[in-house]
């Protein structure tokens, strides 16, 4: 498996828009929205693949501020079990850039892998539509 960072020109030609719009969280977000934080980077897109098959996709930003901080704010995928060491590679980038954390806004199922990786909960995020 390889983990790549995705340019923004790049989204469509890779046919990642379909992931994108899995992002869209019921119109919290929409998909101009998201190219529009790619192409100026205040987030990342990148790509796990087996050989030329995309088997996932997340997106990153990094949090300013004195500590800076990689959260990864989106993830989509099949086969979890076969790259989810992808995880490392987003955390030696993010080491790379000067991250002193990182943090994901992850569904529950996904606590089990994180806690693999390091990551432990510390928060809960509670939610309702109005």
């Amino acid at each position: 498996m390889t983990v790549q960072g995705v340019p923004a020109a790049y989204i469509r030609a890779a046919g990642l828009e379909g992931y994108l719009a899995e992002f869209t969280d019921g119109g919290h977000v929409t998909v101009p929205t998201l190219l529009a934080e790619i192409e100026t980077r205040d987030r990342q897109c990148w790509t796990v693949k087996d050989g030329t098959e995309i088997r996932a996709v997340a997106l990153t930003r990094i949090a300013g501020g004195e500590y800076p901080i990689c959260e990864i704010t989106h993830l989509t995928g099949s086969g979890l079990r076969e790259w989810q060491d992808a995880f490392n590679e987003i955390e030696q980038w993010a080491r790379s850039i000067g991250c002193t954390r990182i943090k994901a806004l992850a569904r529950p199922g996904y606590e089990r892998v994180g806690r693999r990786y390091g990551l432990k909960k510390t928060h809960v995020l509670l939610e309702k539509e109005l």
